[in-house]
């Protein structure tokens, strides 16, 4: 946990709440220390008082003067130790939304929902891989952040009944499905005219292919076959009638 962090949210609700828990005698053995709505922690730190917190925090003198800075037991009806058997898991992921000035968190619980101030969770930057909150029950709901097994933090839930803060957010919800309504549908349009372009793609008739001419090589050869066919036949005629006249001649 970041200790200026810390710091730095006290000072933002000039609130700086130092609880001391004590154990069945009486004797004080570990502290926490919060702005009123949220409580963490102060492990590996000495014990302190209300006097070492300015020096602590680096509190100017006006920021001493806006503080209000008080040292006391732990709140009754509120459990700090790292087990409680009735404890249950919950789940922050969801999306935070503003409410006067404040990025808020819903938290769905078995008994519907709170929500929580997303500030409150910047203390834990450092080890948010590695923690889980818990919905605990006493007089009221509030939740406690546990690292491993260890309850590193106490926080108290936001009750928001506002009507406007409702009404505002089922509008954003009804929006929000009309857009995905619309989004679905023009997909589904677009999908369907690809396919059709495809289809029709694969059905129209390819155009008859025009006949190639014999090779020209193949023409020459035939023709020059019959040329010298031709003068053969007349050479062979020719000398035929050669030899008949020499024949005449000499009887």
């Amino acid at each position: 946990m970041k200790l200026k962090a810390l710091g730095t949210l006290c000072k933002n609700f000039h609130t700086f709440m130092l609880f001391d828990h004590a154990d069945e005698n009486g004797e004080v053995y570990q502290q926490w220390l919060g702005n009123g709505g949220a409580s963490y922690v102060l492990d590996g730190l000495p014990l302190i008082s209300e006097a070492h917190i300015p020096a602590l925090f680096d509190l100017t003198k006006k920021q001493q003067y806006d503080a209000y800075i008080r040292r006391v037991p732990l709140l009754e009806g509120i459990n700090f130790e790292h087990t409680d058997l009735d404890e249950q898991p919950v789940r922050w992921d969801a999306p935070a939304m503003y409410y006067q000035q404040h990025l808020v968190i819903p938290i769905f619980t078995r008994d519907g929902i709170e929500f929580i101030n997303s500030a409150y969770l910047a203390p834990l930057k450092d080890v948010a891989n590695n923690m889980q909150m818990y919905e605990r029950h006493g007089e009221f709901t509030y939740f406690a952040v546990k690292q491993g097994f260890m309850t590193i933090v106490i926080i108290m839930p936001m009750h928001i009944t506002d009507e406007w803060f409702i009404s505002h957010n089922e509008a954003v919800a009804r929006k929000m499905r009309d857009a995905q309504i619309a989004h679905e549908e023009a997909k589904r349009k677009r999908e369907e005219h690809e396919g059709e372009q495809i289809e029709a793609s694969v059905e129209q008739p390819s155009e008859p292919q025009a006949e190639q001419p014999d090779a020209p090589s193949v023409t020459i050869s035939s023709r020059l076959a019959f040329a010298m066919a031709s003068t053969a036949a007349e050479t062979a005629s020719l000398l035929s009638t050669i030899s008949v006249s020499s024949m005449a001649r000499l009887l």
